[in-house]
């Protein structure tokens, strides 16, 4: 996410097309009053919204190159004998 914006639990995994996920905005409440602000979290200092995200099915090029890279991972690396 960009900015201040985090996603509430960033282990959450998306479970279909459309979704709404809970997102944190970290907020300077020293400087502003965030008291009347929906979703403000004194304690964490963080505004919480839910943020509606559209999950899309990778296309099949994409899907090869993510192949592609897992491939090379240290992991696989090809051994020579001598």
């Amino acid at each position: 996410m960009l900015g201040n914006w985090t996603w509430a639990d960033e282990s959450t995994v998306t479970t279909g097309k459309i979704a709404d996920y809970p997102a944190r905005y970290t907020v300077d409440d020293v400087t502003y009053d965030y008291t009347d602000v929906e979703g403000y979290n004194a304690e964490g200092h963080y505004v919480e919204r839910m943020v509606k995200i559209t999950v899309e099915p990778a296309k099949k090029e994409e899907a090869k190159l993510v192949q592609s890279k897992s491939n090379r991972l240290v992991g696989n690396i090809p051994t020579t004998y001598i």
